[in-house]
């Protein structure tokens, strides 16, 4: 991972670079437009370029100042009974995955990736949604699976995204406790990813133009969704992840790259 600024700086074609930043725009115009999935985006693609690790580390990296702007403008109106049992659950998951990434073979964290973002896609699209009244235990273990998710492929977002779409929240709501949860867990997870090596001083640097991307399609994809984006961004949001892991399949890469 440490050579990851070198390689960006010696790009000779550009492709690679242009992948990067057009997955950035992507992945911010999904998490602007629907409040969740711009890891479902970015973390398949990137990996592509720069390998597992260092793709989840870009995406915790990129995504820190609009999760945290995000959070605060949230904190109001949002469901707190259940943000507390599931960040105390994403915490206790958070370094089975962190072990697992960085032991685990690249290509084989690739299938990983990319399948459970299908599943995670599929299941979303079904309609299939947790329902009821959960208690604690059970909104633990949801953040529990999300820790686990998002220490080893940095996707925590459909399990806790499919907790709370199964609700009688509206649209809005489910934004805001989106924001309000990442924004906690992105605060906790980030020394984390420091002390792992997952993120270091030359990763943050060459993120520099792709906060710059993101940033940009986050601010379109919320404009998007104010002006009456409400009825369809789940489907919008699950197509784009979807084609992003299946483009990402390793079995595609003679064709692809």
């Amino acid at each position: 991972m440490s050579d990851f600024l070198i390689s960006w700086l010696r790009v000779a074609d550009g492709h690679d670079a242009a992948i990067l930043l057009g997955i950035a725009v992507l992945a911010g115009l999904v998490r602007g437009f629907a409040g969740f999935g711009a890891g479902m985006v970015f973390v398949p693609v990137a990996a592509t370029v720069v390998g597992p690790a260092a793709a989840v580390g870009l995406i915790w990296t990129i995504d820190v100042p609009i999760t945290l702007h995000y959070a605060v403008g949230s904190t109001r109106g949002c469901n707190w009974r259940d943000i507390g049992p599931l960040l105390l659950g994403c915490l206790l998951g958070l370094p089975v995955g962190m072990m697992l990434l960085t032991g685990l073979d690249p290509t084989a964290l690739r299938w990983a990736t990319s399948v459970f973002i299908l599943v995670s896609v599929a299941a979303m699209a079904s309609g299939w949604r947790y329902r009821g009244r959960p208690g604690m235990g059970a909104t633990g273990s949801v953040g529990l699976l999300s820790g686990v998710t998002t220490g080893l492929i940095g996707i925590g977002g459909p399990f806790i995204a499919m907790f709370w779409l199964g609700g009688p929240d509206d649209a809005g709501t489910v934004k805001r406790n989106l924001n309000a949860y990442f924004g906690l867990t992105t605060v906790t997870i980030g020394p984390a990813f420091f002390v792992k090596g997952i993120i270091t001083g030359g990763l943050i640097l060459s993120a520099l133009p792709l906060i710059v991307a993101y940033t940009a399609g986050v601010l379109a994809g919320t404009s998007g969704f104010q002006r009456g984006g409400k009825g369809i961004y789940r489907p919008i949001a699950l197509l784009v992840a979807a084609a992003a892991a299946i483009s990402s399949l390793p079995a595609l890469d003679p064709w692809l790259r």
